[in-house]
């Protein structure tokens, strides 16, 4: 038995322990991953499947019971999220038909009010058209007025002017002829 016989066995056998520890180890892992698989994956792949299960066609309470615990436990958290959200559209569906209902209200009040208003600008269109009429027809009779009133005050002068050149008086003809200038 030389040294290096004995240096070798030790290396065959650190080989032979390395390889059984590695081979125990793999084992251990598939054992833990099984093990895994079964505590952890599985019910979550189950709980997926039922959550597929979750449309109108289906109720939360239809699912099975008697399932793990963890898996009991998000299954009725997922029914009391599902029974909440059913609460909640049906309570945004009656709020939007009260939405859809005081939008028609408001605006069929709005669009009266608006025809009212046109109703009204119409009126005062119509009234203010017929005011300006008025005011032109007051505007020629009062030129018209003007007209004959300066017409009558050239005959009162031309009247004056006539009794003055016949006036026997110088002081009355000259009273007539400023009388003829005021006017």
């Amino acid at each position: 038995a030389s040294p290096l016989d004995a240096s070798g066995g030790a290396l065959f056998g650190n080989y032979i322990r390395t390889m059984f520890l590695m081979i125990s180890m793999a084992f251990a892992s598939i054992i833990v991953s099984f093990v895994l698989s079964r505590l952890l994956v599985r019910p979550v792949l189950r709980l997926a499947t039922l959550t597929e299960k979750l449309s109108p066609e289906h109720s939360v309470e239809d699912w099975p019971r008697g399932i793990s615990a963890e898996t009991e436990h998000l299954a009725t958290n997922v029914r009391r999220m599902h029974t909440s959200l059913a609460t909640q559209f049906a309570q945004l569906r009656e709020l939007n038909q009260n939405l859809d209902g005081a939008v028609r209200e408001r605006t069929a009040e709005l669009e009266e009010t608006n025809r009212a208003l046109e109703e009204e600008i119409a009126e005062r269109t119509r009234v203010e058209e017929l005011l300006r009429i008025s005011l032109q027809d007051k505007e020629v009779l009062l030129r018209e007025v003007h007209h004959r009133v300066k017409n009558n005050l050239q005959v009162i002068s031309s009247l004056l002017s006539l009794q003055a050149q016949r006036a026997a008086l110088p002081e009355l003809a000259e009273q007539l002829r400023k009388g003829q200038s005021r006017v």
